[in-house]
């Protein structure tokens, strides 16, 4: 950290003004207004909007303030340690607004004034009891890419006029049940939403737990008036909705798509149904395209809509028979994104799903209907670290495996992940580009050394089972790399060779040892002696 902060030095001597500053924490007591915590033991005085205040991992904690009024161009946090501002009555300008570390920060008893806070970086801004102007509220513009979660009531203000939200960026602006008693009350204090990607949070105090909102959650309603722009309902905790959805209008009339988005380890589980009469719920659009660190969306009941559901990014997990809706409405999953069908071979899907290139299928369910795995696309049986099973039972081509495909394969001793097909497997590989099938070692505890595993003896894993004659198979269509297996299992290399085969109607991945040199020396002998035998018989003759 102290390279980090040398380096940052010396980036700032470069490209900032000499009004920067950076807290050090180096006092010990917390207070802002202590030159000992700040390099050079000088604390930012300007306030006229143009000083950048940089804190740092060694000085994270709480940091109180004494002086009622603070304007600075930006805080930005180089840390990953929370940071807590506590002021009273203290009020904040922020030209350029907050950049996060991966570190929490918490504003307690601060008001944001100048109407726009701009919110980047990987942690979250909580805001705890915001002090509103004694005369008047301005309406706080939150914007950026950063999450913003209200997490307690304003204090010393009135209830008539409370502090009210606008996003006009992708921002995320959550609430916990410290701060509105149900959804309607918090859609209340946000003014506009311009920007579908915006997303809307449903957050908790203890993202150990998992909360339960049952309330009727009505998009369309925002704040008093009608929404039209669509926006994402979404958490960073584990939320469980069972509360009828409806989703935003569209300007003609109707209704928009569904947009339901976790972010971070977040799960956001839908208990309720959608679609029907009722809520006329369409289309589903699961994650943001292009995100990273986005959580777990479950779709848990029965659903009837028809227009499909589109996977954006993160996880989509299906545990539930016609959970999306009409069998006719197709599953697209997008790059970076994840179709996981159930925690069990008695799930069953029946939607037609496409799967682009760097997306991934997994899961231990039941595929009804036509799969192919393009290019670059990953079949993960199971999941990651764990031995599956994944049943493709379409009436017509179960599987098609198109060239470039990967199929991720753990493997015990004793066991492995297996793909079980009634019908027709359709292999597209070829020698130029080859079906890739990785295999990875696993033990009780995930990903690991193979246990009990006698690498002079001769192995066979069935990875496909099919009640079909399989046709077209070919070796050299696929490419087995064994590199993760050998990472937890070093000893292994140069002791063997893992080939798949065909076996029957199946496929399997086999291991071949290699001959230990004293059994090639025995080899070698018995060749030496049967030359010498057949020298011997020409002689004679």
């Amino acid at each position: 950290m102290k390279r980090l902060l040398i380096a940052l030095s010396f980036l700032a001597a470069v490209t900032l003004t000499a009004a920067d500053y950076t807290w050090t924490g180096a006092a010990g007591d917390g207070n802002y207004d202590n030159p000992l915590n700040w390099t050079f033991r000088k604390i930012p005085s300007a306030n006229n909007g143009t000083e950048t205040v940089y804190l740092t991992e060694e000085g994270a904690g709480t940091i109180n303030f004494d002086a009622s009024k603070i304007r600075l161009k930006a805080l930005v946090f180089l840390n990953s340690t929370p940071y807590t501002f506590s002021g009273n009555g203290i009020n904040i300008g922020l030209v350029d607004g907050i950049t996060l570390g991966s570190g929490d920060v918490t504003l307690h008893g601060v008001q944001i004034a100048g109407g726009t806070l701009q919110v980047d970086g990987p942690g979250k801004l909580y805001i705890s009891n915001p002090v509103a102007d004694a005369t008047t509220v301005v309406p706080l513009d939150i914007r950026g890419t950063g999450k913003v979660i209200l997490t307690g009531r304003k204090e010393g203000m009135d209830e008539k006029s409370p502090q009210t939200y606008t996003l006009s960026s992708e921002a995320y602006l959550g609430y916990t049940e410290n701060f509105a008693t149900s959804f309607a009350e918090f859609l209340q204090s946000i003014n506009a939403i311009t920007d579908p990607n915006a997303i809307v949070g449903i957050d908790s105090v203890d993202s150990s737990t998992t909360r339960t909102v049952s309330d009727t959650i009505d998009l369309s309603l925002l704040g008093r008036t009608e929404q039209t722009t669509p926006y994402y309902i979404g958490t960073t905790s584990n939320i469980n909705l069972t509360g009828l959805i409806t989703p935003t209008l569209t300007a003609g009339g109707g209704y928009d798509a569904l947009y339901l988005a976790a972010l971070d380890d977040g799960y956001l589980k839908i208990s309720s149904q959608l679609g029907g009469s009722t809520s006329q719920v369409n289309t589903v659009v699961i994650g943001k395209a292009g995100l990273d660190n986005q959580g777990t969306v479950e779709i848990a009941a029965s659903n009837s809509y028809s227009g499909g559901t589109r996977v954006l990014g993160g996880t989509l997990f299906v545990n539930t028979n016609n959970a999306l809706g009409a069998t006719s409405g197709t599953v697209s999953v997008s790059s970076g994104a994840t179709l996981n069908l159930g925690s069990s071979a008695s799930v069953s899907l029946y939607n037609p799903v496409v799967l682009d290139p760097g997306s991934t299928i997994t899961g231990y369910g039941n595929y009804l209907s036509h799969i192919t795995l393009s290019t670059g696309a990953n079949l993960v049986p199971g999941g990651f670290g764990r031995i599956g099973e994944i049943h493709f039972h379409s009436p017509g081509t179960s599987l098609t495996l198109e060239a470039g495909a990967i199929w991720h394969v753990d493997l015990t001793a004793t066991s492995s992940d297996r793909l079980c097909a009634w019908n027709n497997i359709d292999i597209l590989g070829n020698r130029l580009v080859p079906i890739v099938i990785n295999l990875y070692s696993v033990n009780s505890n995930g990903f690991g050394p193979l246990l009990d595993f006698d690498y002079t003896q001769s192995y066979t894993w069935t990875i496909l089972s099919r009640n079909q004659s399989l046709t077209g198979f070919d070796p050299d269509y696929f490419n087995i790399n064994a590199d993760a297996l050998l990472a937890y299992n070093p000893k292994l290399a140069g002791l063997g060779d893992f080939n798949i085969e065909q076996i029957g109607n199946d496929l399997a991945i086999t291991f071949t040892p290699v001959p230990e040199p004293g059994t090639y020396a025995l080899m070698l002998l018995g060749l030496a002696t049967m030359g010498v035998m057949k020298y011997r018989r020409r002689k004679k003759v």
